[in-house]
């Protein structure tokens, strides 16, 4: 015989109540008919026959139904703790698959070519059009090697692209930020030109006006 002490009956039952959110609505019928738990006699009579109106199936079907309630919690673990191991082993798939791919890459490309090959890749916005976003984005083998605009020039570039990806505000700052560096550079860089070739035409004009005016004769 076991020395494993069995929860009474009408715990078991208490219990089921409680999972199915029932057991505070039993207390208040309970307390309003007995007038309450201080009048312990009348709260004693009472209880059975609203325990029984709560579903109460006796001892043998109660000890049945938590019986199968085990079952069935034990069941739903195993079933939880075998999808925990199958996403396990998939993250360490993609953790490998990922690494492989890095190891043809080059450790470094221009650093114009891996900053254009980033911004053209899809991810750096797949943080944006992710409904939780409090999910960081973890880029994958098909991210290095197969994005519409080509594989990655290099480890580099894919590093990067692996901190940006959850940093998007920041770097499309950074990158608005250069593009206007670069537009204004680009001005003053033609401004430049415009005041060279004036000097230019300066040059010319006055080398042609010298040319137009007379020799001065020696006779």
């Amino acid at each position: 015989m076991s020395d494993e002490i069995k929860p009474a009956a009408r715990t078991l039952f208490f219990n089921r109540l409680r999972r199915e959110g029932r057991y505070q609505k039993y207390l208040a019928v309970l307390r309003e008919r007995s007038g309450g738990f201080e009048n312990k006699v009348a709260w004693n009579k009472i209880a059975p026959t609203v325990m029984k109106e709560f579903g109460y199936e006796g001892p043998k079907k109660e000890r049945e139904i938590h019986a199968t309630y085990l079952a069935s919690k034990h069941k739903g673990l195993l079933a939880e703790q075998l999808r925990a191991e199958k996403e396990e082993i998939r993250k360490e798939r993609v953790v490998e698959n990922y690494e492989d791919a890095l190891r043809g890459l080059p450790n470094r490309a221009s650093s114009a070519v891996e900053m254009e090959w980033i911004r053209a890749h899809p991810a750096v916005s797949r943080l944006d059009r992710q409904k939780d976003q409090t999910k960081q984005v973890i880029l994958t083998a098909e991210d290095v090697l197969l994005p519409p605009h080509g594989p990655a020039p290099s480890k580099y570039a894919v590093q990067a692209l692996q901190h940006w990806v959850n940093r998007p505000g920041k770097f499309f700052e950074q990158m608005l930020s250069e593009d206007k560096k670069a537009m204004v550079e680009s001005e003053v860089a033609a401004s430049e030109v415009i005041d060279d070739l004036t000097e230019v035409e300066q040059l010319l004009l006055s080398v042609r006006q010298a040319d137009a005016e007379p020799e001065d004769s020696d006779d």
